[in-house]
């Protein structure tokens, strides 16, 4: 049954339009990485996250060499970003540095981007590094500076989301203009994006987001580790659809990975936080997160590219209509419609039209096509739809139930 997904495509087929189209993207998403997490019990868990069709491409696993299981994947398929996760007692310690140049001298791997200090200003207990601002820039100038002379970018230390967490960055990039500078001549530490871990509610993350963005002007955005952890299915999928979205739609967003890449039953950021179900099938936000469409931009896309392949013979719409559920099934695979249409309904369908770039005029015209197309076929009688539009908001909100 899809009777949530006909009337969707067909308003998003007959409002098709300039911004619309620019808004689809490709399955695969240059922003979209994977937070590895492996599970030595489960090691075929590792090759769902590489099976295609996926969106990742790119991950990272806390360590400064890549994993094993996917050290033979090109860099330009699916990138490894190195870590120097936390700092040796020794702070003239180039142990880091001679890793990276290894990598990229002896064994040629092209390694554009590196990680440093996992949550530098968090206890060891709750998987912080634990490190001292002062000793961070010490080993930090020793081991990443000279990364950015090979051509490497590096990214600030990603603190938590604790309030001490841009003070301990504060104090770390005082303590390196400290040891950079020469006498008088002030000198700074260099870095290329900011990195930010967050759990909690997706206003929260937007205002901590605000807060690095002013902290930090004109850089880039990596966002780690995040997810809204211990909380119920419902909210936990809102919060991922839209997170993604937020994510995919800022430029200054350049990459995100969500911390849940494990089986339910050893969560620890709860059950469905988790990407992997107790026996290792991908969850619905697993399933959308690696197959390319949780957000609603990204049902969108899929539905319009279905639709566009649609030969459509007849100039009845009434007809067109009626053999939409069958055509989905026909050429967007029994298997993914389901799923889709789950999604879609878990976007709450009154988004869609913003989210797709659907101009308020649009959504006004839209609607009340919908409402005259619903009566001449009698499907909404058979199917049991009803359209209403809010006057609030620009476009106008609606909702298809």
């Amino acid at each position: 049954m899809i009777s949530s997904i006909a009337p969707l495509g067909l308003l998003l087929l007959s409002v098709l339009s300039p911004p619309l189209a620019a808004a689809a993207g490709p399955t695969t998403s240059p922003k979209r990485g994977l937070v590895y997490v492996p599970d030595p019990q489960y090691p075929g868990d590792d090759h769902i996250w590489t099976r295609q069709p996926s969106a990742l491409t790119w991950y990272y696993n806390y360590q400064a060499n890549p994993s094993p299981v996917y050290a033979k994947i090109s860099q330009s398929v699916f990138e490894f970003v190195p870590m120097l996760w936390g700092a040796p007692e020794d702070p003239d310690d180039t142990t880091f540095l001679k890793q990276m140049k290894a990598l990229v001298q002896d064994r040629k791997v092209n390694i554009t981007n590196v990680l440093a200090f996992n949550e530098p200003d968090g206890p060891h207990q709750y998987g912080g590094s634990n490190i001292d601002p002062e000793h961070a820039a010490k080993v930090w100038v020793k081991n990443i500076e000279p990364l950015r002379e090979m051509g490497i970018r590096v990214g600030l230390p990603a603190c938590t989301g604790a309030p001490d967490g841009l003070a301990w960055l504060k104090t770390f990039l005082d303590s390196c203009s400290e040891i950079v500078s020469e006498g008088s001549l002030r000198k700074n530490c260099t870095y290329d994006f900011v990195t930010i871990h967050w759990y909690g509610t997706f206003e929260a993350l937007a205002s901590h987001m605000g807060q690095y963005a002013a902290a930090f002007p004109n850089k880039t955005m990596w966002i780690t580790e995040y997810n809204l952890d211990h909380q119920d299915l419902a909210s936990t999928q809102a919060f991922y659809n839209i997170t993604a979205e937020y994510f995919d739609r800022l430029d200054h967003v350049e990459r995100y990975s969500i911390f849940g890449s494990f089986r339910s039953d050893v969560s620890n950021v709860g059950p469905n936080g988790a990407l992997l179900s107790a026996d290792g099938q991908l969850t619905d936000i697993g399933r959308g997160r690696f197959q390319g469409c949780t957000t609603c931009l990204g049902c969108c896309d899929k539905l319009l590219d279905i639709t566009r392949r649609l030969s459509v013979k007849s100039d009845s719409r009434a007809k067109w209509w009626r053999s939409l559920e069958k055509a989905l099934y026909d050429t967007g695979k029994n298997e993914d419609v389901d799923d889709l249409r789950q999604r879609i309904r878990n976007c709450q369908m009154q988004m869609t039209l913003h989210l797709c770039a659907i101009s308020s005029e649009n959504a006004n015209n839209s609607s009340a096509y919908l409402r005259r197309l619903i009566a001449k076929t009698n499907f909404g009688a058979r199917k049991g739809l009803t359209i209403s539009t809010a006057s609030k908001g620009s476009p106008r909100n609606w909702l298809v139930r």
